[in-house]
């Protein structure tokens, strides 16, 4: 076992990092190694950090693209539009009916009966 404590600058510089971006990091549960907490100090164990380091490797591109899930697309964010809370209203209202989700006009769901 290591007993080389490396500084939040030693660390910075070995991960390519500013010191301010360590601290962001630790502040804000961002991904760093384990530290160790000394009075008011920060060190960061260098066997800690070697096998840290050796968890980060990312995998191959197959793999990821295997396990992603599909999405549709992005999340609509805030209210509904009118014509969708009428959409969302008669789906739960009519639930054996089928009414299309975008692009029909409202009127194109109830053909006209003669």
């Amino acid at each position: 076992m290591s007993t080389a404590l490396l500084t939040p600058a030693e660390l910075a510089e070995m991960l390519g990092l500013s010191v301010q971006t360590i601290y962001n990091l630790r502040s804000n549960g961002g991904a760093l190694p384990p530290a160790i907490v000394v009075g008011r100090r920060v060190r960061y164990q260098l066997s800690d950090v070697e096998a840290w380091l050796q968890g980060q490797y990312e995998h191959t591109p197959a793999l990821q693209e295997a396990k992603a899930p599909h999405q549709a697309g992005p999340v609509k964010r805030g209210r509904p539009s009118k014509e969708e809370a009428i959409r969302r209203r008669l789906r739960a209202n009519n639930p054996d009916r089928s009414f299309p989700l975008n692009g029909a006009p409202l009127g194109s769901e109830f053909p006209h009966e003669s």
